[in-house]
Order: structure tokens, then sequence, then C-alpha cells
């Protein structure tokens, strides 16, 4: 027995009905594992209502820096704000990174002997 199957983008054929069913448990499967994993920060985000915040705003604040969680703050059920701990923004170059902590002993300018030099070849 043929039996089609079709998705939004492509279509397929299949002799046997087994094969259609245990495709479409698949494709449920792996839309919900999609569906979880986009949610996955709102999922694992503590969720506070607006007026809540404010009423504990300072001991969330503290929770915050003492536990490195994010909380989000909605509105009427919606996201309006995210409270997270500071993170100092990362460095740009590496150049000047250890500034102050190494010391150039010598005359870094001056050539070195020929005898160094020979070594080198």
């Amino acid at each position: 027995m043929l039996c089609e199957f079709a998705t939004h983008r492509h279509s397929y054929a299949f002799l046997d009905t087994t094969a259609t069913a245990e495709i479409e448990g698949l494709t449920i499967i792996a839309t919900m594992v999609i569906i979880m994993v986009n949610n996955l920060p709102e999922l694992t985000m503590t969720t506070i209502q607006a007026s809540e915040f404010k009423a504990k705003c300072l001991a969330l604040m503290d929770q915050v820096a003492r536990t490195g969680e994010t909380i989000l703050v909605t509105k009427n059920g919606k996201p309006v704000a995210e409270l997270r701990p500071h993170r100092p923004p990362r460095i740009k170059s590496p150049l000047g990174l250890h500034k102050g902590q190494s010391t150039i002993l010598g005359d870094i300018i001056e050539p070195l002997g020929k005898g160094v030099w020979k070594a080198l070849k």
C-alpha cells in the first residue's frame, strides 16, 4: 500500500504505513525538543511580577549578586526586564593586559653581541 507523508517543505511516499507513523512520531518529538531548547532560558529563569519586584527590589539584588542567577521581571505576564549580575566588560585587546606587572632588565635597544647572532644561525 502506497502512503504519502508531507511536511510544509517536502513530501514523501512510503509503501508501509508503519514507516509513516514512525516518521510522524519522530517529527513530533523533534518539534517538541526544538521548542524546549528555544525556550530553555525562560524555563530556567526565575520570574517575578513587577509589583513584587518593586516591593523586594533590594533583597532581589542581593540574591542575584550572591547566586549569579538572572531574574525575569514581568508586567501583565509579558517580560519587561531582566535583573542579572554585573560582569565587567571583556578586554578588547591583549595589548596592555599585563601593564605594570613586568619589569624590563637591561637595555633592550642595545644590539646583542656577535656571538649571539652566530648561535642563532
